[in-house]
């Protein structure tokens, strides 16, 4: 009796071992065997043993790089937005600087004509004219680059500049015959003044 218990004995130790040695083959080498291996031992209240099993750091590294996908995402978006944003500014202040030179120039080639007697009404109209629309478009872009800036854009002056009408020739002439009217009465008067 004794040599039957010896052999049941050893039976059941090769067989666990075999059991053992094929169910570690398989957790190893099958991902859904391990799973489920690791779903089973989930029942046992070992948490300890648990937390540091390969599919718990598998799951939290998986997270992790989910995580950083997430934040290196919103970086290329912030970059590219940056880009955008400092590649429009740099096109608005090309504009502005280039819409200043011009009225610069502007200026200084109209004094001469400025100057013409009669004719130099029209010219100033013109500059004034062009210095007021320049003056709109310039305050409009300033706004724009303030709002790409993230800044609020000054409506109110936007609205002022933008908003100003320049005379016309016939009240500007009008004008300057009736201040050229009253400069010849007031000094006819201070000449006709009786002297003490």
């Amino acid at each position: 009796m004794m040599a039957i218990l010896k052999r049941i004995k050893s039976l059941m130790m090769i067989g666990s071992l075999c059991v053992l040695l094929v169910t570690n083959v398989m957790t190893v080498a099958n991902a859904k065997v391990y799973d489920f291996m690791h779903n089973l031992l989930s029942l046992i209240p070992a948490q300890r043993v648990l937390a540091n099993s390969k599919s718990t750091q598998l799951r939290a590294i998986h997270a992790e790089n989910q995580r950083l996908k997430k934040r290196v995402g919103n970086y290329e978006h912030k970059a590219k937005l940056r880009k955008v944003k400092l590649a429009k500014a740099h096109g608005l202040s090309r504009k502005i600087s280039k819409r200043v030179a011009r009225n610069v120039a502007m200026n200084v080639t109209s004094i001469a004509g400025e100057s013409l007697p009669y004719l130099g009404i029209g010219v100033i109209l013109s500059v004034t004219a062009a210095d007021v629309y320049a003056g709109c478009q310039t305050i409009k872009d300033t706004n724009e680059l303030l709002t790409l800036l993230g800044e609020s854009p000054d409506s109110q002056q936007q609205d002022s500049v933008c908003g100003m009408q320049v005379p016309s020739l016939s009240e500007v002439s009008q004008a300057a015959l009736d201040y050229s009217a009253e400069a010849q009465h007031a000094f006819s008067d201070w000449l006709n003044q009786p002297s003490d």
